[in-house]
């Protein structure tokens, strides 16, 4: 049989770097720390629309108009009394009123009504 022996003090291995449960836990912090802040920005936009706000289903549903020209100056379909500009052929509102043709400068003097 082998008989070892052996002089001096133990030697007992210390740490010298952070314990795994000191590393875990400040990998994990800012993990945390990093999707609350991502959860708070994704709820932040849902706060901007008031408590007030009728909810989406309230507002009917409007059947698009099939021959309805778009005013140059609002955007909004014309479904009455339009003026026309000659040079262009731009639509507006009469109701619109502007100093110049938004697409071409021509004076709003020299507009025509149109049927």
């Amino acid at each position: 049989m082998l008989d070892v022996s052996s002089e001096g003090e133990a030697i007992t291995e210390e740490s010298s770097g952070l314990s795994p449960v000191i590393l875990s836990i400040l990998v994990i912090i800012p993990l945390v720390i990093i999707a609350g802040f991502v959860i708070f920005l994704r709820n932040k936009n849902e706060e901007s629309i008031p408590l007030s706000a009728p909810t989406q289903g309230s507002f009917a549903a409007t059947a698009p108009q099939p021959n309805a020209t778009p005013c140059f100056a609002c955007r909004q379909p014309i479904l009455s009394m339009m003026q026309g500009c000659p040079s262009c052929g731009a639509r507006y509102h009469s109701v619109c009123k502007i100093q110049s043709c938004v697409n071409c400068g021509a004076s709003s003097t020299a507009f025509v009504n149109v049927e």
